[in-house]
């Protein structure tokens, strides 16, 4: 292999070089995560952050030790999670909103071996200082 140096005194094979094994050393570990997809029938407008979503069938797509979530339906969201947390015990896959009266905020996706919390939206919270007096109900729904 040749090494040239170029008009401004920059050896270009070395930079090529150095580039390709940064670039496959940093590939490595997003190929040895592991993508997870599940489904779920949510027949309700939800809210995920500030955006609203219409009811239907969702493919809910994470890469594990990532905190981003894709929620794909009629359109697809990027969502970033506040947290995840890991437990031992398996559960069964299910995602958990919050209710105050007719609105539904998305709270929390569970895997068979993580918990992915969503922050509250701004119109969240101001519906939970609304409703204090009222209970808060929250919806658990599965997926398969």
């Amino acid at each position: 292999m040749q090494v040239s140096e170029d008009t401004e005194g920059n050896f270009t094979v070395k930079r090529l070089g150095f580039t390709i094994f940064a670039a496959a050393v940093l590939a490595v570990p997003l190929c040895a995560q592991v993508a997870s997809t599940a489904r779920a029938d949510i027949p309700f407008e939800f809210v995920v952050w500030n955006t609203t979503a219409a009811p239907g069938t969702y493919a809910i797509t994470f890469q594990s030790g990532f905190s981003v979530v894709q929620l794909a339906g009629s359109q697809s969201y990027y969502l970033q999670t506040s947290s995840i947390r890991s437990y031992t015990s398996p559960q069964e896959p299910k995602l958990v909103f919050h209710r105050y009266g007719d609105q539904y905020f998305l709270s929390q996706i569970w895997t068979t071996s993580t918990r992915r919390d969503f922050s509250m939206s701004r119109k969240e919270r101001e519906l939970k200082k609304i409703a204090a007096a009222a209970a808060q109900t929250e919806i658990v729904l599965a997926m398969r």
